[in-house]
């Protein structure tokens, strides 16, 4: 056992990195214990069971939660006692599981501990204090031993010095989002209705259609989809979960039970902006964030818009009105004097008597050389 699950060193590309293993790797560690485990004395027996487990671990983390680097670390992540107490809980039962009890069924160490950027040295303080609470538990050799090396195991996971956990849990999703491209594009070929959200088709047993209807290019799912924050808001149940981030919307659902920091957290801000809390809790620029992130990705978000108010429409100006007189457009107005000064005239003057035309008539002092005069007669 003690060549099993020890420190492992290995090569990652001239600098040596201790228990950086892979995950095959430390999956092999976990089976080869789990075997040699096996029987009424495992390690967990040995110890005194699950109440011995829960005061360890308990310790552990009261510890921790008081030291004065690493307490502050909890408050990002355990807000509250009883996501604190969760903490717990889940660890007693990995320990339970690594000690040759029931098998751990839950997210693996790196899932759970690859947005809390745990360093070695963080490791190293939380192993000292494991020694310190078996000490007072009494927990003798050989046991101490193989408590020690078996937490010790949990290094490369944890801290994943030389990146390979990262690369591997990186390189599976972006195997995973490029088979759901296909096979959406698939979908969208053949005509195939399927859900944005999973990437699933809606009916399992659905078959392509003879025909399809060509259709255009869809955008990107991170262009094509928005939401405004009402349509968030709706998906605020464990059934279907949304969340924003920096105005993107993100489908959480599928991803409570494998939320580092456990469901509890996601809940809180189900349907809600939380870009303040993700800020305080993650760094983005680590590599598994950005891949958890885009996987979870469905769309961005919008304002909501108030329905626009129809205007009046405006009054157009009445048009000028032109008169037409001997073929020349003359403007109105001047027809309006016009007209008025031969009211005046008659009103004022004698009608003169059959077949005699006077000056007066044919060009009185109010008369305009330019209409009043006979056609046959030149303007003076």
């Amino acid at each position: 056992m003690a060549d099993i699950v020890g420190p492992v060193i290995y090569d990652t590309g001239g600098e040596a990195q201790p228990g950086n293993t892979t995950m095959v790797e430390h999956a092999a560690l976990q089976a080869a214990e789990r075997e040699a485990d096996k029987g009424p004395r495992c390690l967990f027996e040995r110890i005194g069971g699950r109440e011995t487990t829960i005061r360890i671990t308990s310790g552990v983390y009261d510890r921790m939660k008081a030291h004065p680097v690493l307490g502050p670390q909890f408050e990002k992540f355990a807000k509250t006692e009883a996501t604190f107490q969760r903490l717990k809980d889940k660890t007693v039962e990995y320990l339970e599981g690594e000690w040759g009890g029931v098998v751990y069924d839950g997210p693996d160490l790196y899932i759970s501990h690859s947005t809390f950027g745990i360093r070695v040295e963080f490791f190293d303080a939380m192993l000292d204090m494991f020694r310190d609470v078996l000490n007072n538990e009494q927990i003798v050799e050989p046991e101490f031993s193989e408590i020690i090396k078996s937490i010790d195991k949990m290094r490369g996971p944890m801290c994943d010095p030389g990146g390979t956990f990262a690369k591997e849990f990186n390189d599976r999703l972006e195997r995973l989002t490029k088979e759901r491209e296909e096979r959406i594009k698939y979908y969208k070929k053949h005509g195939i209705p399927y859900s944005k959200v999973s990437g699933w088709a809606l009916d399992p047993n659905a078959k392509a259609k003879a025909k399809p209807k060509a259709k255009a290019e869809s955008a990107p799912m991170s262009d094509a989809n928005k939401f405004t924050l009402a349509e968030v808001a709706e998906n605020s149940s464990p059934k279907s979960l949304w969340i924003v981030v920096d105005k993107k919307v993100y489908n959480v659902t599928d991803y409570l039970k494998s939320h580092p920091g456990g469901p509890a957290i996601l809940k809180g801000v189900a349907g809600k902006d939380c870009t303040k809390e993700f800020y305080e809790a993650h760094k983005p620029s680590q590599p598994n964030v950005k891949s958890v992130l885009k996987r979870l990705l469905i769309g961005s978000l919008v304002e909501e818009t108030a329905p626009a108010v129809a205007k009046a429409p405006k009054k157009k100006a009445a048009p000028k009105k032109k008169a037409a007189v001997g073929g020349d457009v003359v403007d109105a107005a001047a027809a309006e004097r016009r007209s008025q000064r031969t009211k005046v005239d008659k009103a004022s003057e004698t009608p003169p008597s059959s077949g005699e035309l006077t000056t007066s008539t044919a060009c009185s002092s109010n008369f305009d050389p330019e209409f009043d005069c006979p056609p046959d007669e030149p303007p003076t």
